[in-house]
């Protein structure tokens, strides 16, 4: 019975800690963004994709193939400040895969409301290699 209580214990706490911990970043992939927009719904994510950045049409794409064949449904809008569209063209991020932190926003739909979703308040993104 001792045990018992121990576990229910641990079950309850791990399950308010996980509820309460609402600034934890998920990676995850686009597939799953797109299979399934409601559980990441206003979360902060981590994805990997094709970056591309041009006029109304910033965006994250599974490949690069979706870019150059503008499968818009393979992506996500995003929006970023002036700022860090400067530093992502310094660092030559541009047309590159990248790792990327934001909050996921399922109603965001960017320019004529082309993608799926979109990306908001980017934090961090990375060129990978």
């Amino acid at each position: 019975m001792k045990n018992l209580i121990i576990i229910l214990f641990i079950v309850v706490g791990c399950n308010l800690y996980s509820q309460n911990n609402s600034n934890e970043i998920i990676s995850t992939s686009i597939i799953k963004l797109i299979s399934n927009p409601e559980e990441f719904h206003n979360k902060r994510i981590r994805i990997i994709g094709f970056l591309k950045m041009e006029f109304e049409g910033n965006s994250i794409y599974l490949h690069k193939d979706d870019y150059e064949n503008r499968n818009y449904q393979n992506a996500f809008w995003i929006s970023i400040t002036t700022k860090l569209k400067q530093e992502i063209l310094a660092d030559e991020c541009n047309e590159t895969y990248v790792s990327l932190v934001g909050t996921f926003k399922m109603d965001e739909h960017g320019h004529h409301g082309l993608w799926p979703g979109g990306i908001i308040n980017i934090e961090l993104i990375t060129k990978r290699n």
